[in-house]
């Protein structure tokens, strides 16, 4: 297996009135938060019920070996939302920077604050994959496909064709923490998606997952995949 390009995405829900929001809207403080990650833009703006947010984008985490494009980080009075071109590890690295700067800007600081009650993940994963996409589908769809779909498919004008697109589940949770089920938190559900990545051809064996995991838990998941569909592929 080769990973080609892995991208986390990060939901942080933090207590209620720890995170210093007054003074992160200041344009000063805005501008600190701007350079703390290089953002190309940092402004407020709204959530979809109109409360304000601050949002930056197009930044860098900055490391020795590597720099981590940060494509948006929206912070909210008691959320955090984090998307990177990286991995989950990253993305521990930059909160823990972040949760820094923001402690530093509290009214009284500790090492106690902004202590996540829940993080959500998802990541994507682009991947070469030992595994052809045909070895996923049941014979009897594949024969489908070509007998059925493909002939009823056919226009005056054009002659068909059909090709995997991507398999798609969606993954619900019930909250089994009473903490969580204290507070009223819940969890949206999530997609598991795995398919050939468009823009290669389908011989290239070249994937594009979603999953509710780590990077890491991702990578394993995909290594448990490939192992099956090459035995039976």
């Amino acid at each position: 297996m080769e990973i080609k390009r892995t991208t986390t995405h990060r939901v942080i829900l933090l207590k209620f009135d720890e995170i210093p929001f007054a003074r992160l809207v200041a344009k000063s403080t805005l501008e600190d938060q701007a350079s703390l990650f290089e953002f190309g833009k940092a402004g407020v703006g709204q959530d979809p019920t109109g409360r304000p947010v601050v949002e930056l984008a197009s930044g860098l985490f900055r490391r020795s070996e590597a720099a981590i494009p940060i494509m948006r980080l929206v912070i909210e009075e008691r959320r955090i939302l984090l998307d990177i071109e990286g991995t989950s590890a990253d993305a521990d690295e930059i909160y823990s920077i972040l949760r820094e700067f923001l402690i530093a800007r509290c009214d009284e600081p500790n090492d106690d604050l902004l202590i996540p009650i829940l993080t959500s993940e998802e990541t994507e994963l682009v991947s070469r994959l030992e595994i052809s996409a045909e070895a996923l589908i049941l014979p009897d769809w594949m024969s489908f496909v070509q007998e059925q779909l493909i002939p009823a498919a056919k226009q005056p004008y054009a002659d068909p064709d059909a090709r995997i697109a991507q398999f798609s589940f969606l993954v619900t949770y019930t909250i089994t923490d009473p903490r969580l089920d204290d507070l009223r938190i819940t969890i949206n559900p999530k997609d598991f998606v795995f398919g050939p990545r468009p823009g290669y051809p389908i011989s290239d064996q070249v994937f594009y997952s979603k999953a509710p995991l780590h990077s890491d838990e991702h990578i394993t998941l995909l290594e448990q995949l490939e192992a099956q569909f090459s035995r039976t592929g």
